[in-house]
């Protein structure tokens, strides 16, 4: 018995010693490379499809496309495109009236927000929970890295405007050289000699095309607005056929434009000429 267990123990002592000096024959150098490692922080760093767009540390975007990128920002295409994004050169980015969005505007942290009113179908309010400079139906301006934003006091319906309280805002956004306006649920008869003169001239604007006069707007109400701030570039929220068809024909505008994305510069404007690009 005593044997045995001198047997068993001398046994045991020579495995031991076996895989610590040699690894029982297994390569040392190979098992360290297949050891999975911590990848580095990745977090917030993802791109879209095209490549035109990648969120990297610190909610800083990535526009590679050398020109402000603009893109529908809602999941809603059709009644109520009235979402949407852009992103300066540098990559800021900017949220306008947040809404049934995409998921990648959900994962990101905008540096701007802004949401011209308060109704539903313009405003979610869990994303508005983001920490960055927000303005909401309010006549103001503020800055951020190399964008400006203008709110500018407005009505959703006819009548006078309130500029304390205003039932809609215009908001206009200086960046890279281009002035862009997203018109909210505008609703007067006419801008105001005071509006226009805030708006200056818009390179694109975002706007109404719709018939509901219980709700401020019509046909005629689109036209007469557009014919007197003239963008150079108009893009649909709220729409209808009809309404585009006509304001189309009224306005002159022969191009007409379906895309995803938007790349432009303050160059890609042609001055006396109105487009209608309606992105998806």
């Amino acid at each position: 018995m005593r044997k045995r267990r001198i047997i068993v123990l001398t046994l045991i002592l020579s495995l031991a010693i076996c895989l610590s000096l040699q690894g029982c024959g297994e390569n040392k150098e190979a098992a360290v490379k297949d050891t999975p490692t911590k990848p580095a922080a990745t977090e917030n760093n993802t791109s879209n499809a095209a490549g035109t767009v990648e969120k990297e540390k610190n909610s800083v975007y990535k526009n590679d496309t050398g020109k402000v990128l603009i893109k529908s920002a809602t999941t809603d295409k059709e009644g109520s495109n009235t979402s949407y994004l852009i992103v300066s050169k540098k990559g800021t980015a900017a949220v306008l009236d947040p809404y049934m969005l995409t998921p990648e505007v959900t994962e990101i942290k905008p540096s701007i927000i802004t949401i011209t009113h308060d109704h539903p179908d313009h405003i979610d309010y869990n994303y508005i929970q983001n920490d960055c400079k927000q303005s909401m139906m309010k006549e103001e301006s503020l800055t951020v890295d190399d964008i400006k934003v203008t709110g500018i006091a407005a009505s959703h319906y006819s009548g006078d405007i309130n500029k304390e309280y205003p039932t809609n805002a215009i908001y206009v956004y200086e960046v890279d050289g281009l002035r862009i306006a997203h018109m909210g649920d505008l609703g007067q008869d006419k801008l105001t000699d005071e509006q226009l003169q805030k708006l200056g001239q818009i390179d694109i604007a975002f706007m109404i095309f719709t018939n509901a006069p219980e709700y401020g707007t019509s046909t005629e109400k689109c036209i007469t607005v557009l014919k007197q701030f003239k963008p150079s570039i108009v893009i649909p929220t709220h729409n209808s056929p009809e309404v585009i068809d006509a304001a189309c024909k009224e306005l002159g505008i022969t191009e007409r434009q379906e895309m995803e994305s938007l790349a432009i510069s303050k160059d890609d404007i042609e001055a006396g000429k109105t487009k209608f690009i309606r992105l998806k």
